[in-house]
Formats: structure tokens, sequence, C-alpha cells
């Protein structure tokens, strides 16, 4: 038995680059690179929050210049665009591209945690709108950019973040 066969992490890390003709390591360093920049010195890539709502909620259609992880880590909701309709509940995300119009509607008490990822680095995200499987890595990345989204420099920290969830946002789609 190879180790590829034996370690879920090198199956992950096998499929990735040949999905991506390049290695998760080599990936990773162009979004150090990028996060680097004098571009991003003063600007947030990647920021989020968290809401709870108690009761249902719907939300008209509407559309982020950026791209949008949509996770309910608590309760239910139900996205749709144009032309599709997703359920998220804890464990499945929804990635939302840049300029996609949707709507939401909550079901009952639910806890929305968004991210939202500059349309920048959209050479390092998903090219269309799908479930993400949320993995506990993934879980805890996105509670930690929902929560840490403040206004102001960007730290080494929150580059680690970006450059991270991006890649297990590659990684996971269900």
């Amino acid at each position: 038995m190879t180790d590829s066969q034996s370690n879920p992490t090198a199956n992950t890390i096998d499929r990735y680059a040949r999905d991506h003709s390049v290695s998760p390591l080599e990936e990773s360093l162009k979004l150090r690179v990028l996060f680097d920049t004098a571009q991003w010195a003063q600007v947030r890539p990647i920021h989020g929050h968290s809401i709870e709502y108690r009761k249902p909620q719907l939300f008209s259609p509407h559309q982020h210049r950026e791209g949008k992880l949509i996770y309910a880590d608590m309760g239910a909701a139900v996205i749709a665009t144009e032309d599709q309709r997703w359920a998220i509940a804890p464990g499945r995300a929804l990635w939302i591209c840049p300029g996609i119009r949707h709507w939401t509607r909550t079901v009952h008490h639910v806890r929305i945690r968004s991210v939202l990822i500059d349309r920048a680095l959209e050479d390092f995200l998903p090219t269309t709108c799908r479930y993400i499987s949320i993995s506990p890595l993934l879980a805890e990345l996105i509670k930690a950019v929902s929560v840490n989204s403040e206004e102001g420099l960007v730290s080494d920290r929150d580059k680690a973040l970006a450059a991270l969830l991006i890649h297990e946002l590659n990684c996971t789609a269900a």
C-alpha cells in the first residue's frame, strides 16, 4: 500500500496538485507573496461577520463585489440565484461567486457566518457557485475570520488565516 492510499492527507494533497497543476505549498506561497504586496498593507482581502437570527428572515435579491462564503453553523438557510437553489446547515456552506445576484431565507433560529473574499483573489477561488463541505478546520477558520474582521492594518495572522482559508475552500468542494 502506498503512502497516498493509506494517508487521507496525502490523497487530498495529490488531488489538489492534480486538479490545480500546482502543489498546495506553491499555491500558499503565491498567496503569501500576494498578501505581502503594498496593495494589501491597508486592506483586508478577506473579512467576515457573524449574525444570529432568532426568527425566519427573508433578504431581498442582492449581490456583492466580493465572493461570499455563507455558512450556517447553527440552524438552516436557503440561498437562491436566478437559476439554482441551495439549502445550507451545519457541515455544509455555499460559495457565491463575485457579482452573482442571490437572496437568502433563514429558517427558524439560525447563526450565519459569512466570509467575503476580494475579487482580486479570483484566480485562487472557485469559479462557480457550489456547496462546500465544512471540515473542522474550515469551520474554525470561518469562525476566526468572521469574529476578527475589524478595520485596520492586516496582521501576519490575518494573512496566514486568509491563505489557509482559501486553500481549504479549494480542497473541500462538495
